[in-house]
């Protein structure tokens, strides 16, 4: 989903490529249908697979550069609109909650 053929177009332009059909209405039906536009999903995406990365503690600079943010602040700022959480403070608390399931 995230490939560097991605990069080279628009989201928009992108999935009207490889399904042939309109952006537009593409972008409508997806939203009937899962209640989101198709670029908050992708963010949604990125965000999630960032969480597993920081999961497994890889500094926020190399998720941004493999998720083609621009900037740590373009990823930390979406991370947030997403979870609530900075980047820094949801892997705080996962790490509080796994120290947490280790002790149980």
């Amino acid at each position: 989903m995230f490939s560097d053929e991605e990069l080279k177009t628009s989201h928009s332009d992108f999935i009207s490529l490889k399904v042939n059909d309109n952006f537009i209405s593409l972008n409508t039906l997806f939203s009937e249908i899962e209640g989101i536009t198709i670029e908050k999903y992708i963010i949604k995406q990125k965000v999630e697979l960032v969480k597993e990365l920081l999961g497994i503690i890889i500094s926020i600079l190399q998720n941004s550069g493999e998720m083609h943010y621009s900037n740590v602040a373009h990823l930390s700022s979406e991370f947030k609109s997403v979870t609530g959480l900075t980047p820094i403070h949801f892997r705080q608390l996962r790490h509080i909650s796994y120290k947490n399931q280790a002790i149980s």
